[in-house]
């Protein structure tokens, strides 16, 4: 790790090729590129008060956790949330790509109705290392690829959007305490909202294994369903103790291996 002063204020050149963990790294953990360097300016930039967390600490987590990160991101468009100046100020959500990417940067032309937008692809360390260092501390994925945007490559749209619609009016009419599918934050009252308009075109969702714009530096955890107890809280798994749960097995290894047909599913709950 090199720190470079330069007329535009101080850089911090980060080796792809090298892992700043604890431990040393996986052997499975291989840099594709480990010529290649991205340059953080600010690096030494607070982003989470409380913990000290800086621009360098999230760029060496998304440094660490990339080989997890990878097959969520990988040809799909993303929308950035980018929160410049950390937990001390507002987050906005970009979807064109930022000036000041590197200029190989792969990006997918999507036409609209008010125009067409040149989002960012995911898929590379150098593109994720390059986000981070504009402020973006989690990417939003789309539920399709590049290859074909309009088309979902798990599941067909239609049928995914009429279970999500079914199951989330059975579940919240079934538990109408704990959850809802109202629109309007306001009349949610602490409900857990369900939101089956996540499965339709140019929807995003936070992909597994991103840091959140959120108290202690929460990430976005794949989890095992016997972790999930009513005393699980979001800051559990964090920025600063993440290192720990990679050295566990993923429960979602088999994320992209597993395929379900919604149809049964359908019609199992039309029965209910």
């Amino acid at each position: 790790m090199k720190k470079k002063q330069s007329g535009a204020g101080s850089a911090l050149t980060l080796p792809l090729s090298r892992r700043e963990r604890e431990k040393p790294p996986n052997p499975k953990s291989k840099i594709q590129n480990p010529k290649s360097t991205v340059h953080l300016s600010n690096p030494t930039k607070v982003f989470w008060p409380e913990e000290g967390y800086t621009k360098f600490d999230l760029a060496r987590f998304y440094d660490m956790v990339f080989p997890n990160l990878k097959p969520y991101v990988k040809d799909r468009l993303l929308s950035l949330e980018r929160c410049p100046d950390g937990m001390k100020g507002q987050c906005f959500i970009q979807k064109e790509k930022p000036p000041g990417m590197p200029a190989d940067t792969p990006t997918k032309a999507v036409k609209h109705e008010k125009g067409t937008t040149n989002y960012v692809l995911g898929g590379k360390l150098e593109t994720q290392l390059a986000l981070v260092n504009l402020g973006c501390i989690a990417v939003h994925v789309w539920g399709s690829r590049a290859a074909d945007p309009r088309k979902p490559d798990c599941a067909d749209a239609d049928d995914v959007r009429g279970f999500a619609d079914q199951l989330g009016a059975r579940l919240s009419a079934a538990y109408p305490k704990e959850l809802t599918m109202e629109g309007r934050i306001a009349a949610r009252k602490g409900r857990v909202y369900l939101d089956p308009f996540r499965n339709g075109f140019a929807q995003t969702v936070v992909s597994p294994f991103c840091v959140r714009h959120a108290p202690g530096a929460p990430v976005s955890t794949p989890l095992d369903w016997k972790e999930v107890t009513a005393s699980l809280k979001p800051a559990d798994f964090n920025l600063g103790n993440f290192a720990a749960r990679l050295e566990k097995t993923d429960p979602w290894a088999d994320f992209f291996a597993s395929r379900q047909d919604l149809k049964p599913a359908l019609k199992a709950l039309k029965n209910l």
